[in-house]
């Protein structure tokens, strides 16, 4: 599939989903969501960044969701998604797809029975001191 926008889409192999700032952060793009899956109408935005749809989409909607963005997005320049689902992953070109490294990290879990990575993630917007990040 050729994508009418630049995109970027950063997989992380082991995130913390329930870090506090994360969880806000799933809420940016909300609005593009809904116009794609649930009203079905254009919008203009011409840079987007979803953090973790998956948290906010169906099975179903995850596979469709770039071309959703390719015929909603009528001004759409540049995506940049973060995600941990396969089913994203699957649709994404190759040459937009960035797995980030956990530092070798790969153990099932942790002395603490922890199964995810600690720590800062990168491109992090809401941090989980509750500072902000600028994009």
């Amino acid at each position: 599939m050729t994508l009418p926008f630049e995109l970027k889409v950063y997989v992380f192999t082991r995130p913390n989903m329930r870090d506090e700032g994360l969880n806000m952060e799933t809420y940016l793009g909300d609005r593009v969501l809904r116009a794609c899956f649930d009203t079905m109408t254009p919008f203009a935005d011409e840079s987007l960044f979803l953090s973790f749809p998956e948290r906010r989409t169906n099975l179903v909607e995850q596979r469709a969701l770039l071309g959703r963005l390719a015929r909603y997005g009528t001004n759409l320049k540049k995506v940049t998604i973060k995600t941990h689902s396969v089913f994203i992953i699957q649709t994404t070109p190759n040459k937009s797809c960035f797995v980030f490294d956990d530092g070798g990290r790969r153990i099932q879990e942790t002395g603490e029975g922890k199964l995810y990575v600690e720590g800062p993630m990168p491109l992090q917007v809401i941090p989980s001191d509750g500072s902000l990040a600028v994009l």
